[in-house]
């Protein structure tokens, strides 16, 4: 059995009864919401613990003990219960305090680890669009945004559910986490980032679904994603999957034990000798790249560093990686072509890869007939896919002896060949055909980048030293050390003046513009109109359910008045000024 800091955790907390007199009703989908969520993050490596109908003193206590247990990379905590803004309830009615329970993992312990929160509760009565008005006061406002400030660094809060609205609850599970799981349960979702994957989440949810039945037919769900992710993770890409790993700040370049693989081979290799090929390693873009120790930055400018020094010109990238997240032709200077041939690890490629990339390195020999340029070819290492589909080439269209071929590489390249299952098929196997070799598959793109992006050395001083750099309306990638938070308000007029002055105490780079506090919710998605369908949904969980004396709390009415209007411009369908 593995132990604690072996692998990620999860952590499920499912409330489905209550107490008798707490004004509760039962949630009867919750189990089912549990028993998947196991099923499904079992299959990823995560080890899963579900605890139920625990108290709301059981729940704190539950979480303070989680905060302090060794974790690989990643953290996945699910609460599942009735709730109002800002909480969710225990078996016996009692509240529990979202910011209590994010404050657990504000230690030193789970300071550099990622941490991600799924919330299946209400945030309040309303069920149908319209303009909300703020009914509440300046308390319950700089309640709800101290709440979103309390979410500690390198975590991310999933809400089934907008600030003011139910969540829907069916027997058979909740909409948000059905989903959340079917998409994990779909391969390609795996090996998105994080936010991406949320993303994704919120589109299914606000697209696919519409709740059926005289009460609540036509009714929407619209999840909301709160954020303080200061690097790209990647907590569900499968285990064991060359240059994949569960998680980690560099999990896309690491093997699944954790040890940056990545960091053991060669940046780049040596011409093959008699060809045009050269063989190196993903090159990462920067985001990626000022994770690393400087002297181990390499991404695309490094790359063509390399070959200049050694009086080489470097025109078209082949890249084999079966992933877009290393880079993309945005990061790559515009004297470099780029083909993708998407190639999955592990197993031989099949022969249409084989023929892609035989069509892309004939079209780049056409093209450049009259100069010595290389065309230079990657996976993830730069080594086994790498290795296979040049010496494939080598050996199919040039005629090489296939012991030959794979010898040239090795030497070239640095480092051997690892999977047999490649250098068998390259030694023993037949010879691949070449029909339809001289056809066109794919036109390579330009890379766009003018201009060497700056060496991100601010990026390396201290914590207190980034929250000093001065601000800047529209930061650049490099400068995203910032903390990313949405901000979920609806005012009619103009916010709070003792909500604008805790904005402003709290977070030194929230910037005025005109004498005016600029205030944005950023959702990802506005939800649709309400015209496709989706399962039957008899219920909402925690509608009429919470107890007398805690509903109201999210402060929120709905009223048929003309929208308000608004503070700055409107900025389109995706961003809204409040």
């Amino acid at each position: 059995m593995d132990r604690d800091g072996d692998c990620n955790r999860a952590l499920v907390v499912s409330v489905a009864k209550f107490d008798p007199g707490v004004g509760l009703r039962p949630r009867p989908g919750a189990k089912r919401d549990a028993k998947r969520l196991h099923r499904t993050l079992s299959k990823l490596g995560f080890r899963v613990d579900l605890h139920s109908d625990l108290s709301g003193e059981e729940i704190y206590q539950l979480f303070l003990r989680e905060s302090w247990r060794p974790v690989k990379d990643c953290l996945l905590a699910v609460l599942s219960s009735h709730g109002s803004e800002g909480c969710v309830f225990g078996a016996d009615g009692d509240p529990v305090r979202l910011s209590r329970i994010f404050a657990c993992f504000d230690n030193d312990l789970m300071e550099k680890k990622a941490k991600l929160f799924l919330i299946q509760a209400c945030r309040g009565d309303a069920l149908d669009d319209g303009v909300e008005v703020d009914s509440a006061g300046d308390d319950d406002a700089e309640f709800s945004f101290s709440q979103q400030l309390s979410v500690p660094v390198d975590t991310a809060v999933m809400y089934a559910t907008a600030p003011g609205y139910g969540a829907f609850m069916h027997p058979q599970g909740s909409v948000f986490l059905q989903t959340f799981c079917t998409l994990l349960d779909e391969g390609g979702n795996r090996e998105l980032e994080l936010t991406r994957l949320m993303t994704r989440l919120s589109h299914s949810v606000a697209f696919s679904f519409q709740a059926k039945g005289r009460a609540l037919g036509g009714k929407k769900e619209m999840p909301c994603l709160v954020t303080r992710l200061t690097r790209e993770v990647f907590p569900f890409a499968e285990p064991g999957k060359e240059g994949v790993a569960a998680g980690g700040a560099l999990g896309h370049v690491t093997g699944h034990q954790g040890s940056l693989r990545w960091l053991d081979y060669a940046a780049v290799g040596k011409r093959l000798d008699g060809t045009r090929f050269i063989a190196f390693k993903v090159p990462l873009k920067q985001s990626l790249s000022r994770q690393l120790p400087r002297a181990d930055v390499f991404g695309p400018w490094e790359l063509l560093d390399v070959l200049r020094r050694d009086d080489q010109e470097l025109r078209l990238i082949v890249d084999l990686t079966f992933t877009t997240r290393y880079y993309s032709v945005q990061d790559l200077p515009s004297s470099l072509q780029f083909v993708k041939i998407f190639t999955k690890g592990h197993e031989v490629p099949s022969d249409a890869t084989i023929l892609s990339f035989k069509r892309a390195v004939r079209r780049f020999l056409k093209d450049n007939a009259d100069n010595d340029t290389l065309v230079g070819v990657h996976c993830t290492h730069g080594l086994n896919r790498t290795g296979y589909l040049i010496c494939r080439y080598l050996i199919d269209v040039d005629g090489m002896d296939p012991h030959a071929a794979v010898k040239l590489f090795n030497s070239s390249r640095g480092h051997d060949i690892e999977r047999q299952n490649y250098v068998d098929d390259l030694r023993c196997g037949p010879r691949r055909s070449n029909v339809g070799m001289e056809e066109s598959e794919q036109e390579p793109q330009t890379g766009s980048a003018t201009r060497r992006p700056s060496d991100g050395s601010d990026d390396c001083g201290s914590r207190e030293e980034r929250r000093a750099a001065p601000p800047d309306l529209f930061p650049h990638e490099e400068q995203t050390t910032a903390h990313i938070i949405i901000i979920d308000l609806h005012t009619a007029a103009s916010c709070p003046t003792r909500l604008l002055d805790s904005i402003h105490r709290r977070l030194p780079r929230f910037h005025t513009i005109s004498g005016r506090t600029r205030i944005m919710e950023i959702s990802g998605i506005v939800p649709p109109s309400p015209s496709r369908t989706g399962p039957d949904t008899p219920q909402v969980s925690g509608s009429g359910g919470v107890p007398p004396n805690q509903r109201g709390a999210a402060g929120q009415k709905r009223t048929p008045a003309s929208p308000p209007t608004p503070l700055l411009p409107p900025l389109g369908p995706r961003v809204r000024r409040l």
